[in-house]
């Protein structure tokens, strides 16, 4: 259960909407209460919260990391969530999308919540929705939603962090260079504005993937425009050509 699903080098630069996330990281780190990490997909949440765990005084503990997404498919899911509660420990646990959590599962983590045997772990967790929202919709326990959210920190989207990601590129290109067994090829302007103008809805698991298909198609010192999904391409108004590089 300890799968980082989304990119290690969230921390590589940091933009003003990104430096917010940081400093409220700073904030609700030493704490022990539940922190609530909301954001699209991909954006660095799961990152956000291993930081967290390490920054917390509870770092020399376990770290588990689980995905309710999943975990009502499997056989006795209840007893799949109390063996991860359990396995945590001392340290921290994260449920990863907590609003996918089925009925049995949120009254289950809620007495877990309700009672007081110590010591445990802390719990964090991530979302894509407004738990609010969820409530209102049925769909979500208010009482769960009230412990769960006590601290919460908002991950900006990567398209928030557009000064961001010239830096990020680079980095995600050096990291699929190196995995590839490859030089590293660099980034000319004409692809650079490509990365800027497009919305990247995958965020940065999204541009991690667009790295390494960059790096692993280039031939030669440049990645070349044709190299990145067509996508992004078509995506966007600026325009390339071929064998022409700024740098």
């Amino acid at each position: 259960m300890d799968s980082s699903r989304e990119h290690p080098h969230l921390n590589a630069v940091a933009s003003s909407a990104l430096l917010a996330a940081e400093r409220a990281l700073a904030l609700v780190a030493p704490h022990d209460a539940p922190v609530l990490l909301v954001g699209e997909p991909g954006s660095g949440r799961s990152v956000l919260a291993r930081r967290l765990h390490r920054a917390s005084p509870r770092d020399r503990g376990a770290w588990v990391q689980v995905d309710c997404r999943g975990i009502s498919t499997r056989t006795s899911p209840v007893k799949v969530l109390e063996e991860a509660i359990a396995s945590a420990a001392t340290g921290s646990i994260l449920l990863e999308e907590i609003d996918l959590l089925t009925a049995p599962l949120q009254v289950r983590l809620m007495v877990w919540l309700e009672a007081s045997r110590a010591p445990r772990p802390r719990l964090l967790a991530t979302t894509r929705r407004d738990l609010e929202d969820e409530v209102r919709r049925g769909t979500f326990r208010e009482d769960l939603r009230s412990r769960v959210d006590i601290f919460q920190i908002r991950v900006p989207p990567l398209r928030e962090r557009q000064a961001d990601i010239p830096a990020l590129a680079r980095e995600l290109v050096a990291e699929s260079a190196e995995r590839l067994r490859v030089a590293a090829p660099l980034i000319p302007q004409d692809v650079e504005h490509l990365l800027i103008g497009y919305p990247w809805p995958g965020n940065v698991r999204e541009l991690r993937n667009a790295m390494e298909r960059a790096v692993a198609l280039s031939t030669g010192p440049f990645i070349d425009a044709p190299t990145l999904p067509s996508r992004i391409l078509a995506s966007t108004a600026a325009t390339t050509t071929p064998g022409m590089h700024s740098t």
